[in-house]
């Protein structure tokens, strides 16, 4: 099977207002968490050290969460809140 990365903008508001929920929902895995992040991030074949350059370099979006809800609020999100950027990244089978 093979696997497509992506990485898509998404709503700054819209992000934060569905990052409220996920944490009142215990929905979001933070990096500190180092063994479950870990997890998280193998289970779902992630490439999180490369998209966190990326999303550095290109967006300036340094900080990342790691939501575990229903899409589209389901993987690995970046942003900046100065310049109001969100990006999400997410592998799917084609």
């Amino acid at each position: 099977m093979v696997k497509k990365a992506q990485i898509v903008e998404v709503n700054y508001d819209d992000f934060m207002k569905q990052l409220i929920v996920a944490k009142r929902e215990f929905a979001v895995i933070e990096p500190l968490n180092k063994d479950e992040w870990a997890k998280q991030i193998m289970d779902r074949d992630l490439k999180a050290v490369a998209f966190g350059m990326v999303a550095a370099e290109r967006y300036q979006a340094e900080e990342l969460f790691l939501m575990t809800g229903e899409a589209p609020w389901d993987g690995l999100f970046a942003i900046d809140r100065e310049t109001r950027i969100c990006i999400h990244f997410s592998v799917t089978d084609i």
